[in-house]
């Protein structure tokens, strides 16, 4: 070890000998020295973090500013180095003053007696107190007082941590659950608890680890958290600590194979150094033996259960659940927590993985989805969402348009095999999920396909829709109703349903951490008890340009063949009550997979085939049967599967163990399966599509085509969507490049390179690459960093590319030439090139090295940080009459930079164009003349104002925000996501603006009053004010989220000056409704994308609430039966509109739309309300009782009340005026 922190710190001299006051003022800078000195003796490093700590002891007084993060590495690293000849008495004594300051100010970290097993924060605080009360206690031997806290201290971290040993892992299904076990292998064998590894405990928190990662080494993306982060999607934890541990400890040969080869087994935490302690480096000596592979027990299928101190916490009410989420669990020999179908540890490899378990401790719901897979070195499948619900996984989403029921805790495992031939199938659960049971069944031929079948059968007579969402990394053609194919370098991957569906595919917005491409297919329609909605999937690789090898053919909801062209099928099915056989097959329970050679079963006791009856058992019987000479091998069950995550070993499985079918019986169904097997063909489609009968078709009273087109660049530069040629190039509007910040952003659909063009003579200082939706520092997604020719040069760093800061001279005949190596696996899809400073780019051209059949390239606008719009993708709607003539005017501001105000008539009044992306737009009286003025925000962190005649009052920068505030959460907040007006008191006026953490205040006149750190993202202003605190000051509300937290809240504007942190938690998201409640008190609706509830502003607390059930999308609050109080209405991607009591939450019924609602609205009051709902196919209008009066075809995202009539904003970026039926 010493060996290597030697060849480490000579490597590292010219960063650790640089001035101080050159590098970030971060605690890290101090144990790092400190390290390299205590492991090579070398007085430099000593030396220099005496440097650093000379810093923290001038600057802060009292305690040092750490983190739970960074405590244990602190004091470690005092203790270190203490006693070099460095330090002057009086900085000994100094130091040790403010370090005994430090551990009492951070003992809230760690945990104490009683407290359960929480997460990262709780663990790693934990070790890092246990570390503190450790130094605490010899360093002060004579001290009563803190030789009785020091004690006290770790007598309730020794209890944790002995709870801790009791099982694999933490409460949360998380990364952060990595750092935890990390933490439990070094406490337990620092202080002795050996029961942590002889319990098996260790191995199985030690599988979970390797599990969580896929097979190129990346985490699988269950995290709500730390993989949401934008440009997390191949973020990777270093397994080396818990992996040498075990090595060490139990001289486990495979595990070292695992160090060896597997990547993030060569690496330790990203979090900390956990280097303190020398397991942590453990490295096995070089002729230690190593196995020849992996652990066999985790390839092919693995399972892990459900933690017996987790089960029984969810089970007696004391954990956390997420929200809409139940303490309801399945019997506890089958809660299954993950399922993992690995073919091997190399990035070849397929691997998949099934969550069984959700919501505990964390936001996440998710059970029974399929948060990752991999083959061929890509990722094809992807979650990482920091959204709450199924629609945001790959799953199914079911919903009977209320979904007002919680959630069970864990999907139930019904049955699982791992043959002998290694063939794999599964079969699991979700029970009483919104109104059914979704069964989840999982067929795999290992190096050839995965099939997924998904039945949710309807528990009562009603109303359903269903989506089965699939989340791949890059651009895919949905083509003949049943396959996606989506392709990277030379390999494409394929989603083959097993029969055509209605679906769509397309990319959406900004999801965590990338952006992601989505098919939806969807089915809906009233269901009996007993009823199916069924989708089956096919999951393949082959060759990039060649179409799928095999091909499913459904026969029923349960029964499925796989084919190839030269003859090669399979007959896979699900037996057991409620399923619909092919005829001829008789299967009690459980799984099979049925050919001409040979049978497979999970869990079936009984098995006929045309009246042969192949087995009948009293016990299921999980097996692989020979058809030719009617050999029988067991196969390893779910319960064997989870068993081995402890013993680290499966039984073996002997041919000779269940001896032999009967031959004769074995050769009389081989003629009948080939015959159902030749007997499947292609249906024309199912689901029942609900039909609105309308009366007729909505009449447009005019119609306006002059707001811009979607996807038209900044500038108005034509983009081509198809027909692209293998080159293209695109001048410059004003020496920008046309996109919202002087950038280029493409989606990858396609391999393209391209060069950036300046004028002669240019000076080009800096350039920048930057990838991803988010702010330019945050860290692009790649496995390995772009690459820049002609000696431009990029430097891949772990927070982004830094800049080849050489100035050079750009002419003509020498062009910047960058080549990106990924050719086309972009994260998320976007790239950004910028020059920097004042630097003017004539053009780009695009160049596609390879074009094949009808390939595409995708031009974008970027979007650094841009509001989620939702429904309000491409535009945003307001009636207003701001003017004061008595009739409103039409304000559209368009997501690419255009405002426009449109009389009553249609006829465009004014109009103004933007370099960047517009954000919120708000109509009030800013001047006092009774006419009202327009404010707008922009992604160029600029705010304007403009009068009802279209002249600019003024424009508002808030570039500079984030260096004036000092804060060091903001990556861009100086955006305008938000703004609104209101009138604290008669005759002042105020602007708010929300930023991303940051809220300012404004005067009528535009000037900035005070801008404020704030924790959060802004979404909305409500219009509406109220005097909270009685102190005669109009009080505005502004909902915000906070990213990466699972919740948001409403924030309070006090006295017009001031801005009070969150009132009231509330469901996380865009607002799509957020307005004041009249009558008694101050309530407030609100409805974001995952949830929605009315909330007493004065109390701080919930009337009612619903969270996670529905993917919200719109809503109205509309009073539409006459009895004085009005109704929540709200519209989802579910395809139901359903409507609540503002009083109590009681639902008061649902009506299936059978697409997503994009937004909805109503005009008229009572009896004679007319409801519109816009989606992707048309407008609808409905009277009072949701009877059908007409439509309007054609895609429809933003609607918005006119007096008796509805203005409405079209896909393709036409405003129609509706004149109601």
């Amino acid at each position: 070890m010493r060996n290597h922190f030697a060849t480490s710190a000579r490597e590292a001299d010219a960063w650790a000998f640089q001035p101080f006051e050159a590098r970030d003022h971060v605690a890290s800078r101090f144990y790092r020295p400190v390290l390299f000195y205590h492991w090579t003796g070398n007085i430099k490093w000593a030396q220099a973090a005496r440097d650093v700590l000379d810093f923290f002891n001038s600057v802060y007084e009292g305690q040092y500013p750490l983190s739970d993060y960074e405590l244990e590495s602190w004091f470690r690293a005092w203790d270190m180095i203490e006693e070099a000849p460095v330090f002057t008495p009086e900085e000994l004594a100094l130091t040790a003053g403010r370090m005994v300051e430090t551990a009492y100010a951070m003992r809230k970290y760690g945990a104490s007696s009683g407290t359960r097993i929480g997460n990262r924060h709780t663990s790693v605080g934990s070790i890092g107190l246990w570390a503190t009360a450790d130094w605490m206690r010899r360093s002060f031997p004579d001290n009563a007082d803190v030789q009785k806290a020091a004690t006290e201290w770790q007598q309730g971290l020794r209890e944790y941590f002995t709870t801790a040993a009791t099982d694999f892992r933490d409460d949360r299904d998380s990364t952060e659950s990595v750092d935890s076990i990390m933490v439990f292998y070094r406490w337990c064998l620092e202080t002795g608890h050996a029961e942590y590894f002889t319990s098996g405990h260790a191995r199985q928190a030690l599988q979970y680890c390797l599990t969580y990662h896929d097979s190129l080494g990346y985490t699988c993306g269950i995290d709500g958290y730390a993989e949401a982060v934008p440009g997390n999607l191949t973020m990777r934890y270093g397994l080396g600590q818990p992996l040498g541990a075990l090595a060490f400890v139990e001289d486990r040969r495979e595990v070292r194979w695992l160090r060896e080869h597997f990547p993030p087994g060569r690496s330790n935490s990203g979090w900390y150094w956990p280097l303190y302690w020398g397991i942590g480096c453990y490295t096995p000596r070089p002729d230690a033996p190593v196995t020849d592979g992996p652990p066999p027990h985790l390839v092919g299928l693995s399972a892990m259960p459900v933690g017996g101190r987790t089960y029984g916490m969810v089970e007696t009410g004391t954990a956390s659940l997420a929200p809409g989420v139940s303490a309801t669990m399945p019997p506890r020999e089958q809660a299954i927590d993950k399922l993992c179908f690995r073919e091997g540890f190399s990035p070849e490899h397929q691997y998949l993985l099934l969550q069984g378990f959700q919501g505990c401790q964390i936001g996440t719901v998710d059970a029974n989805t399929i948060p990752r897979c991999t083959e061929r070195g890509k990722i094809w499948l992807f979650q990482h969402s920091d959204q709450i619900g199924h629609y945001y996984r790959n799953g199914l989403l079911v919903s009977n348009g209320l979904n007002t029921e919680p959630l069970q805790t864990g999907c139930r495992l019904d049955a699982a095999a791992q043959l002998v031939d290694g063939f794999c199938m599964s079969s699991t659960t979700l029970a009483d999920y919104h109104g059914t049971d979704w069964q989840r069944a999982i067929f795999w031929e290992p190096g050839e396909w995965f099939l997924v079948m998904d039945r949710a059968t309807a528990r009562e007579p009603g109303y359903y829709s269903a989506l089965s969402t699939w989340r791949t990394p890059v651009y895919g053609t949905w083509t003949d109703g049943r396959l996606l194919t989506t392709t990277q370098d030379d390999v494409s991957f394929h989603i083959h349903s097993s029969h055509p569906v209605d679906a769509t595919a397309q990319a959406e917005a900004q999801d965590g951490a990338a952006r992601p491409f989505v098919l939806r297919e969807r089915k809906s329609g009233k269901l009996t008890a007993g009823d199916v909605i069924d989708f089956h999937n096919l999951l393949s690789t082959t060759d990039a340009g060649t179409p799928p090898r095999w091909e499913p053919v459904k026969l029923t909801d349960s029964a499925v063949v796989v084919r190839d062209a030269q003859g090669n099928a399979t007959l896979l099915g699900i037996g057991g009550p409620g399923t619909t056989q092919p005829e001829g097959i008789e299967a009690d329970g459980g799984m099979y997979a049925l050919s001409p050679v040979d049978v497979c079963v999970a869990g079936v006791r009984r098995l006929a085939i045309d009246g042969h009856v192949l087995f009948d058992y009293a016990e299921p019987l999980t097996a692989w049967i020979d058809l030719q000479d009617g050999q029988i091998a067991p196969g390893h069950t779910g319960r064997a599967l989870c068993d081995a995550s402890l013993s680290w070993r499966l039984p073996d499985m002997l041919l000779a163990e269940m001896g032999k079918a009967d031959v004769a019986v074995c050769k009389a169904v081989k003629e009948p399966i080939r015959a159902i097997i030749e007997s499947a063909s292609i249906s024309t489609g199912d689901g029942v599509q609900p039909t609105d009968a309308a009366a007729g078709t909505l009449r447009v009273a005019w119609e306006s085509d002059q707001l811009g087109r979607k996807g038209r660049p900044v500038g108005g530069l034509k983009v081509s969507a198809e027909g692209v040629a293998s080159e293209m190039l695109y001048q410059a509007v004003d020496g920008l490049i046309p996109t919202s910040n002087g950038g280029l952003a493409w989606d990858a659909g396609v391999p393209a390179e391209f060069e950036v063009l300046w004028p002669q003579t240019e000076a080009v200082a800096e350039l920048r690459l930057h990838m991803g939706v988010a702010a330019p520092t945050s860290r692009p997604n790649l496995a390995e960093p772009l690459t820049a020719e002609r000696d431009v040069q990029l430097v891949w760093s772990s927070d982004g590319f830094r800049q080849d800061r050489r100035e050079q001279t750009v002419t003509a005949d020498r062009e910047v030439y960058l080549h990106n190596p990924n050719k086309g696996y972009i994260f998320p899809h976007k790239y950004l090139l910028v020059p920097v400073g004042d630097v003017q780019a004539s053009g780009v051209r695009i160049s596609i090295p390879r074009l094949e059949g009808e390939a595409k390239l995708f031009l974008t606008e970027v979007e650094v940080l841009g509001p989620e719009r939702g429904p309000l993708e491409t535009h945003q709607l307001l009636v207003r009459d701001i003017d004061g003539d008595g009739s409103p005017e039409i304000i559209v501001s368009s997501g690419h930079g255009l405002l426009s105000v449109l009389d009553n008539t249609g006829t465009l009044l004014w109009q103004k164009r933007f370099k960047g992306r517009t954000t919120r737009v708000v109509a009030g009286d800013l001047t006092g003349d009774g006419r009202q003025e327009i404010v707008l925000g922009t992604l160029e962190n600029l705010v304007h104002a403009f009068t009802a005649d279209g002249e600019e009052l003024w424009t508002t920068s808030f570039i500079g925000l984030r260096e004036a505030s000092n804060s060091k959460y903001c990556t861009n907040g100086e955006v305008a996501h938000t703004v609104g007006i209101w009138e604290p008191t008669p005759g002042t006026r105020r602007i708010i603006v929300g930023h991303y953490w940051y809220a300012s205040l404004l005067d009528e006149t535009g000037t900035v009053l005070k801008s404020m750190a704030f924790g959060g993202r802004h979404r909305r202003v409500f219009e509406r004010t109220a005097d909270v605190d009685g102190d005669g000051l109009q009080d505005a509300f502004m909902s915000y989220d906070m990213p990466w937290q699972g919740r948001t809240a409403i924030a309070t504007l006090l006295k017009g000056d001031e801005v009070a942190q969150a009132r009231v938690s509330v469901p996380n998201g865009i607002a799509y409704v957020g307005e004041l409640l009249k009558g008694e008190g101050i309530r407030a609706a609100l409805g974001t994308q995952e949830g929605f509830g009315v909330y007493d502003l004065e109390n701080n607390a919930r009337v009612w609430e619903y969270v996670g059930g529905r993917p919200l999308s719109a809503g109205i609050i509309h009073d539409a039966d006459d009895d004085g109080a009005p109704e929540f209405y709200v519209g989802g991607r579910d395809g139901f509109v359903s409507a609540f009591s503002i009083e109590t939450g009681e639902p008061l019924g649902s009506h299936l739309i059978g697409e997503a609602v994009n937004d909805v609205t109503a005009v008229g009051l009572g009896a004679d309300s007319i409801f519109l709902v816009a989606t992707g196919t048309g407008l609808r209008a409905y009277d009072a009782r949701w009877q059908p009066l007409g439509s309007l075809p054609g895609v429809h995202v933003d609607i918005e009340p006119a007096g008796d009539r509805v203005a409405a904003v079209t896909g393709d970026g036409r405003l129609q005026m509706v004149t109601m039926p």
